[in-house]
């Protein structure tokens, strides 16, 4: 009968403690071989009826991945720009550049200098550029990276034309300044 007692009281408390480990972040629960890994002790539950008092453990809530720390900063906007003469073949391109206007006139002046009647034949910013040839025709796409911006204007050139090649490409990146 004391026997049937004891597994009782044990099964209680064991109910007790599934009980408690519903509610993880708060629930105290009875660890009868101390704290486990993730856990910290609380207190004792009280003995009685021949039992002895056990130690009574709390889980403690810790990230499973630290999260790195955030740089804190800011972007800068970039800009580039092309300038071309098409019928001589000239062209003038810049990147880097702060504002669209100073990036259009680098690049018509970089173009004039090299001999050129030129016009501005593009302006971006914090993308990529690529001018491509044929023998006829030249087209320029913008776009994220030099790769997507190639496939593109391959893409336009080879339906119209042939010997299609990648004459100019650039990128005006955006630049991170910390605090």
């Amino acid at each position: 009968m004391k026997f049937l007692g004891i597994m009782m009281a044990g099964s209680i408390l064991a109910a007790t403690a599934l009980l408690f480990q519903a509610d993880r972040a708060e629930a105290q629960h009875i660890c009868a071989s101390g704290p486990g890994a993730g856990e910290v002790q609380v207190g004792m539950s009280p003995g009685g009826n021949g039992l002895a008092s056990m130690p009574l453990c709390n889980y403690v809530d810790t990230p499973s991945q630290s999260t790195p720390p955030q740089s804190t900063g800011w972007w800068e906007t970039t800009w580039g720009a092309l300038a071309t003469d098409g019928p001589k073949g000239i062209l003038g391109g810049v990147t880097g550049i702060p504002s669209e206007k100073e990036a259009q006139a680098a690049a018509l002046s970089d173009c004039r200098a090299k001999g050129g009647n030129c016009k501005i034949e593009a302006t971006y910013y914090n993308h990529c550029l690529v001018l491509v040839t044929g023998d006829k025709l030249y087209n320029t796409k913008v776009a994220e990276t030099i790769e997507e911006a190639t496939r593109s204007a391959m893409n336009m050139c080879t339906k119209a034309d042939a010997n299609c090649r990648v004459h100019y490409s650039a990128c005006s990146k955006p630049i991170f300044h910390s605090n």
